[in-house]
């Protein structure tokens, strides 16, 4: 969750920052999959870290060159080299809270649900989960499903306090700018990482229009560069008149990073260097969300299982009409 943690607020959008190629939680489900169910007290959450370092998937920074070639290898390590590496490594928030923050990024994203207690929940994978192990549905689908139905405050992240869809208001503020742009016959490459971080995953709301607008304004006011002033602007914006959780700017850096890296694992978002953009590859794709979800707006869930039923039941435009599917480069 970042630096905001727990506290109940308006916040900048994010998901924890621990795992930061979202393309490696097939690897962290994999070794999962043994756990699956069982109850994470601190004897569970060690063994799962064990097994993570085992089979190379949890990484640390300090480790011997034997240790690095047998990773490079991909053989796994014995008990004596991840004693090695565990007592090299010690971490700020312990092995358990480490263990615990990645785990809380998979259930932010639907793809592990946690029940009972907060320091030793029970957690098991959802169905979005086991698709992405079994491999039974292209990954950028998994994920636009996933993505489509986030939900910035829902029964499984309650102290986000937003009632933003953050991915829907990516896709419908960059279409607003580029038609706006378009009819200024200027030249339209994206929203600029600065306005990602700040207006886009800093929405309260569902008001993408809104949103549009004050980018629009900041443009006029600094353009397309970076500059103290403009970052003065972003911080004034943000936690002045908006009054949202406050985080330093290297903070926000990371949270839209973060969030680019899984918004483009849909396959509809690209980076563009300084900018993020609509995939080229994939505008059929992003029109029919357009159309689809032209009226989208926050819901409310009563409890856990609405919400992530709800995840696992998002119906993409060109799974269920042939004419769609026809547009659709595979």
């Amino acid at each position: 969750m970042g630096t905001s943690g727990n506290n109940k607020a308006f916040k900048v959008f994010s998901i924890n920052t621990t795992v930061r190629n979202p393309e490696r939680n097939l690897e962290f489900l994999k070794v999962f999959k043994t756990f699956n169910g069982m109850v994470f007290d601190d004897e569970i959450k060690l063994k799962y870290l064990i097994e993570l370092v085992k089979n190379g998937v949890y990484k640390f920074s300090i480790m011997s060159e034997a240790i690095k070639k047998k990773l490079l290898n991909d053989e796994l390590l014995n008990e004596d080299e991840i004693n090695e590496l565990l007592e090299r490594n010690p971490q700020k928030t312990g092995f358990a809270g480490r263990v615990m923050t990645q785990l809380r990024a998979l259930k932010d994203q639907g793809i592990l649900i946690f029940s009972g207690k907060r320091n030793s929940p029970r957690i098991t994978i959802s169905k979005l989960g086991d698709s992405i192990i079994q491999n039974n549905e292209s990954i950028t689908d998994i994920y636009s499903k996933i993505m489509i139905g986030l939900h910035a405050n829902n029964p499984t992240r309650t102290s986000m306090l937003n009632e933003s869809r953050p991915f829907l208001n990516t896709l419908f503020v960059i279409a607003k700018l580029k038609k706006y742009y378009d009819s200024q016959n200027k030249e339209f490459k994206g929203i600029l990482k600065d306005e990602f971080k700040s207006f886009v995953l800093g929405m309260k709301d569902c008001d993408y229009k809104k949103c549009a607008n004050e980018i629009i304004e900041f443009r006029e006011k600094f353009g397309v560069k970076a500059s103290k002033e403009s970052q003065n602007y972003i911080e004034q914006y943000l936690f002045d008149k908006e009054k949202l959780f406050r985080v330093k700017l290297n903070t926000l850096n990371d949270y839209a990073d973060e969030m680019q890296r899984k918004f483009e694992m849909t396959g509809l978002l690209r980076d563009r260097k300084i900018y993020l953009d609509f995939s080229v590859f994939n505008l059929s794709k992003i029109e029919q969300i357009l159309k689809e979800y032209k009226n989208y707006k926050f819901l409310s869930f009563k409890d856990q299982e609405e919400y992530i039923n709800f995840l696992e039941n998002i119906k993409l435009p060109w799974q269920e009409n042939k004419e769609y599917r026809k547009n659709i480069i595979i």
